[in-house]
């Protein structure tokens, strides 16, 4: 991502990005802080003690449950897309840039213009307050193996993680996690139901995969805007998905272009592939503890399915060279009989302020020159390569992987 320098001096042009990212980091924390004083007001009201942990979990759960969650499969349906407009106004705040968010009319096309070769299904979960605005949404496209034997040897499917967002006013009211245990349990039940003889949805398993900004990847121009456009350091992001279970996948992943190139489609490079097992409460395969690798079918299953739910059929995928390098590089892990590597624990929040100080730096000195700072990854620049390994106390059994039931959605 780039952004149009506006002034004939690029430093000032840089320091001026540097700026507005952090300003959007600040009136990001100060909405967290209005959000925690909601909240807060919310215990107070009910339970007495804001200090109290239990009290605010059980405050978070009663808000929860006062909100009307809609699943949404069919975007052509009145009452959907009526649901659908009102989400994009805060679709629309969350991603400002255009070029990081979809229009509203392909949104409404779910599982309409997206083709994949395993049975899918796109979902949307919407979250209704009790004056009808929607102040939480996820967007996911699930996967079932039902027709691939290799991959359901150790999962039934697959569950992408496309989008997520709150309303900032409610982001301490765990709503991100809220909808991530109902996109658990509905890509279960959907994965169940493809199979000819339907299976208990709590003993499928299910492999969640989402894309993630890789931070020192990026150019700092890139995460100068990515973070101004999101109000989200690109390192914190990827702290709190680390602590929610999710980890890297040790795979050069690039998402393919969602137009042709020839009409300006370009690859997402600078990412990263993060992985969590969601298997059902019941599953006997005991995917439990730290994941050390996915089996290279399964990887092989997503990956070409995802790719075709990202290209929707304007291209030949196989005469894209992202894709071909991946499928090459997917297909010698098979064929050497290997796993995916996934990494253990990373510790973003270590080289956070180091990568912010070095930006801050580097446009104010001698060695700043435009091209690095738009083109060149931070890491490259910084001399630094990997995000290093969070220091992690051992445990003398592995916790649960079951996910707490959500209550009831309202199918769309």
């Amino acid at each position: 991502m780039t952004a149009e320098l506006e002034s004939s001096d690029p430093r000032q042009d840089a320091r001026q990005m540097f700026q507005d990212a952090r300003d959007a980091m600040t009136e990001m924390k100060r909405e967290i802080k209005g959000a925690k004083e909601v909240l807060a007001d919310l215990v107070k009201s009910r339970y007495g003690d804001p200090t109290n942990k239990e009290d605010v979990l059980q405050a978070k759960k009663d808000f929860q449950a006062s909100l009307k969650v809609h699943v949404i499969t069919d975007g052509s349906d009145p009452k959907n897309a009526d649901l659908m407009t009102r989400m994009y106004d805060l679709y629309a705040s969350v991603f400002p840039l255009e070029e990081e968010r979809e229009e509203l009319g392909k949104l409404l096309g779910m599982n309409t213009s997206k083709d994949t070769t395993a049975p899918a299904l796109e979902q949307w979960i919407l979250l209704e307050d009790h004056d009808g605005k929607i102040i939480g949404a996820r967007n996911v496209m699930n996967l079932s193996a039902v027709g691939s034997p290799d991959v359901t040897n150790t999962y039934e499917g697959t569950q992408s993680l496309v989008y997520s967002f709150v309303d900032p006013k409610f982001r301490s009211m765990g709503l991100g996690e809220y909808t991530l245990q109902i996109a658990e349990r509905e890509g279960r039940k959907f994965i169940a139901e493809s199979f000819s003889e339907p299976l208990d949805p709590d003993k499928v398993d299910m492999l969640q995969v989402a894309e993630q900004n890789a931070p020192l990847v990026l150019s700092m121009e890139a995460m100068l805007v990515d973070t101004e456009g999101a109000k989200t350091d690109q390192f914190w992001r990827r702290e709190y998905y680390e602590g929610l279970g999710f980890r890297e996948l040790d795979f050069g992943y690039v998402q393919v272009p969602l137009v042709p190139r020839e009409e300006g489609g370009e690859p997402g490079e600078g990412m990263n592939l993060i992985v969590r097992n969601a298997s059902g409460p019941f599953s006997t395969r005991n995917h439990t503890g730290a994941m050390t690798g996915v089996p290279a079918e399964v990887m092989d299953f997503y990956l070409g399915n995802y790719a075709q739910f990202v290209a929707a059929g304007a291209y030949d995928l196989n005469t894209d060279p992202s894709w071909v390098e991946q499928a090459a590089a997917i297909k010698a892990i098979q064929s050497s009989g290997g796993d995916v590597g996934v990494k253990p624990k990373l510790d973003f929040n270590a080289l956070k302020e180091q990568t912010w100080d070095f930006v801050d730096k580097y446009i104010d000195s001698q060695a700043f020159d435009p091209d690095t700072f738009s083109e060149a990854s931070i890491g490259e620049v910084m001399g630094v390569d990997t995000i290093p390994e969070a220091k992690v106390a051992p445990v003398t059994s592995a916790p649960s992987r079951a996910p707490k039931q959500a209550p009831g959605a309202a199918a769309g």
